[in-house]
């Protein structure tokens, strides 16, 4: 039986590809998301950044993994994701990895 649920998170590993001498290096965060519904997806032009930035604050619950320059853990916050978002090489790890992890729930239901 398929239970509609409105309001589904999922937790995933995201691949960021991290600009490093010789190319780049693969980094990981764990990012808890919001699936939202092609509705509100609709709501947002991806390809203009700052709805892109407003789509990922949107749907992004909780990022772990993540820390400073020098090692040190930080911890969540709407300053931290502000942060992450304003990389170009974290905000497209971020999307796809949504996109994917909604095409992965698609195809198990």
């Amino acid at each position: 039986m398929f239970k509609i649920n409105p309001n589904p998170v999922f937790t995933i590993g995201v691949p960021i590809l991290v600009p490093a001498d010789g190319g780049t290096r693969e980094e990981t965060l764990t990012v808890t998301y919001r699936a939202l519904a092609s509705s509100e997806i609709d709501k947002f032009n991806l390809r203009d950044p700052e709805d892109t930035a407003a789509f990922l604050r949107t749907v992004i619950k909780d990022v772990q993994d993540i820390a400073d320059a020098d090692g040190n853990p930080l911890k969540y916050s709407p300053d931290v994701l502000a942060l992450l978002i304003d990389l170009p090489w974290v905000r497209q790890g971020l999307c796809a990895a949504y996109f994917a992890g909604v095409a992965k729930a698609k195809l198990g239901n």
